[in-house]
C-alpha cells in the first residue's frame, strides 16, 4: 500500500530500484515482455562472410539514432546465410544493442539483414507503439535501469531476461500516439536547427575568408605570395608581413606535476582549452606565487591569443584559439599550448 497519497486523477505504482511513482488512472504498469510479440537476439555465431552482396551482418553498433547504418566495415553475407538466419520482423520491431555498446536504438525497415548476438530485436504488439517504445528505451531511467542490470567484467552485457521484466508504464493507445506525434516534432525541430546553424558556420566561414583577405570596399588588388607557393589577392593598401614581425609566439613550460598545489595561480593547459572556449573547471591545476616570479614570460596577459598545440587528426582537436580577456584571472602557460601577444615588441 502506498504511503504517499496520489493527486486526484493518477494512482500511485511500483517502479524501478523499490520506488513508487505516480501515472495517470488510465495508465498501467507491465513489464516489457507482456507487452510485446517476441524478445531475441542475433545468432551467436560468425556467418559466411562475401565480399560484396544485398545483405548485411548487423551488430549494436550499426544502430543509430533511429536507423540500421552501414559502414566500410559491416560485412555482407549471402543470399543462402540470409535465408538461413532469417528472422521473422515487421515494421513493429525496434532493434537494441545489448553488448559492448548498450541502449542503442533502431527501427526495423524490411532490411535485407543478419542480426548478430549484440543486437537484440524487439516485436512490439497490437497495445503497444513502437515508436513510443523507441521513446522509452532512450529515457533516462531506462537507461539507468539498463545499467543495473549489466553482466561481464571487459565487454557489457544487457540479458534479454533483463529486457523482458523491464517495467514500463503504458498509456492507452491513442495517448501513446500523441506522445509519439509531440516528440516526433521537437526531434524534426532539433534536426532542422542543426542545420541551420551547419549551415550558419560554413556561411561565417567563407564570410571571414572574404573579409580577411579581401576587406570592405576596395577596388583595387593586387597579387601577392602566399601558402604553398601560391598567390592571392589583396587590396593594394594591406601589407604582407611574417607573422614574427608583428607578435610574439611562445610555447608553453613543462611545469611539473609533483608542484601542484591546492591553490595558488591556475596552469592553463591544453584540456582547459575545447572548441574555442575556456574551461578552467575541468580538472584545474594550480601552482604557487612563485612560480610566477620565477616563470614570468610564462604568464598569459589580457590580450593574448592561447591556442593548443597537439591534439588528433580524428578529433581535429587541435588548433583551439581563445582571446584572453581583461577581467580574466593571472594564468600561467603549460606546454603543448603557446600564446601569441600582438602587443610586440
Amino acid at each position: 500500500m502506498s504511503l504517499v497519497t496520489p493527486r486526484k486523477g493518477y494512482k500511485s505504482v511500483p517502479w524501478l530500484f523499490g520506488k513508487e511513482i505516480e501515472i495517470p488512472q488510465e495508465w498501467e504498469v507491465k513489464r516489457l515482455g507482456e507487452i510485446t510479440d517476441k524478445i531475441g537476439d542475433g545468432i551467436h555465431s560468425t556467418p559466411k562472410y562475401v565480399e560484396h552482396s544485398e545483405y548485411y551482418f548487423i551488430n549494436g553498433n550499426n544502430l543509430i539514432n533511429g536507423r540500421i547504418t552501414y559502414s566500410e566495415n559491416t560485412k555482407n553475407v549471402s543470399k543462402e546465410e540470409f535465408l538461413k538466419y532469417e528472422l521473422e520482423l515487421n515494421e513493429n520491431t525496434v532493434l537494441l544493442s545489448i553488448n559492448g555498446t548498450i541502449g542503442n536504438v533502431a527501427f526495423y525497415n524490411n532490411e535485407k539483414i543478419v542480426l548478430g548476438k549484440s543486437a537484440s530485436y524487439i516485436i512490439c504488439n497490437t497495445d503497444l507503439n513502437a515508436i513510443f517504445l523507441f521513446y522509452v528505451l532512450q529515457s533516462n531511467f531506462i537507461k539507468k535501469y539498463f545499467s543495473t542490470q549489466l553482466t561481464g567484467t571487459t565487454i557489457s552485457n544487457l540479458s534479454l531476461s533483463s529486457i523482458r521484466h523491464m517495467l514500463f508504464h503504458l498509456p492507452l493507445l491513442p495517448e501513446q500516439e500523441k506522445i509519439v506525434s509531440i516528440l516526433s516534432n521537437v526531434d524534426n525541430l532539433i534536426e532542422s536547427t542543426g542545420k541551420v546553424i551547419t549551415h550558419s558556420k560554413k556561411v561565417k566561414t567563407g564570410l571571414m575568408q572574404k573579409l580577411l583577405t579581401r576587406g570592405i570596399g576596395h577596388t583595387k588588388f593586387k597579387k601577392v605570395p602566399w601558402l604553398f607557393g601560391k598567390e592571392i589577392e589583396i587590396p593594394e593598401e594591406w601589407e604582407m608581413k611574417k607573422f614574427e614581425k608583428i607578435a610574439e609566439f611562445l610555447g608553453g613550460f613543462a611545469f611539473h606535476s609533483s608542484d601542484y598545489i591546492e591553490n595558488g595561480i591556475q596552469l592553463l593547459r591544453q584540456g582547459n582549452l575545447q572548441n574555442h572556449k575556456l574551461d578552467l573547471d575541468k580538472d584545474p591545476k594550480f601552482l604557487s606565487n612563485q612560480h610566477a616570479l620565477d616563470f614570468k614570460k610564462f604568464i598569459i596577459n589580457s590580450g593574448d591569443i592561447v591556442i593548443s598545440l597537439t591534439g588528433t587528426l580524428e578529433k581535429k582537436d587541435y588548433g583551439y584559439a581563445v582571446l584572453i580577456s581583461s577581467n580574466q584571472k593571472k594564468m600561467l602557460l603549460n606546454q603543448r599550448m603557446a600564446k601569441i601577444s600582438t602587443a610586440y615588441p
